[in-house]
């Protein structure tokens, strides 16, 4: 097996292959012949493991991301609707005031569709209260001795 390492020259960082028994000697890079020490086989097994936590954890950091974006993303799908569906309501209100209050302006109409100051002949007639089930006749309200 061999081991692919790079030169540390910042000018060259040649990706070099050396066999797996110069690990932990001095090499000396073909192409810029600055010399540097070959990781040992134990410090090869920790870049490794620390490389693979670190895609873990940079794997895990953009699903969250991805999560937030989706939530972010159906919360203003949800206020958009939401607003679409306040805005036609409110124009429904604004085509009554107007159609019972024919001398009204559109602008006048819509203030008072907002304001909430809308006429009677526009309400909608109050629901009567739906009738009360009837309550059980209450028990003697005099206290009964216990029973020793």
């Amino acid at each position: 097996m061999d081991l692919k390492v790079h030169c540390p020259s910042a000018t060259c960082r040649a990706t070099l292959t050396v066999p797996i028994t110069a690990a932990g000697h001095v090499a000396r890079c073909p192409l810029c012949h600055a010399t540097f020490q070959i990781p040992s086989e134990a410090d090869i097994a920790e870049q490794t493991a620390s490389s693979w936590i670190e895609d873990d954890i940079d794997d895990l950091a953009d699903e969250i991301d991805n999560e937030w974006q989706q939530r972010l993303k159906e919360e203003a799908q949800r206020r958009a609707e939401q607003e679409d569906l306040q805005r036609q309501q409110t124009a429904k209100v604004i085509e009554k005031i107007m159609a019972t209050n024919k001398d009204l302006t559109h602008e006048q109409a819509m203030d008072m569709a907002v304001s909430g100051a809308v006429t009677n002949t526009t309400q909608t007639a109050p629901q009567a209260a739906p009738p009360r089930p009837l309550q059980p006749p209450l028990a003697n309200p005099k206290k009964q001795p216990s029973q020793p």
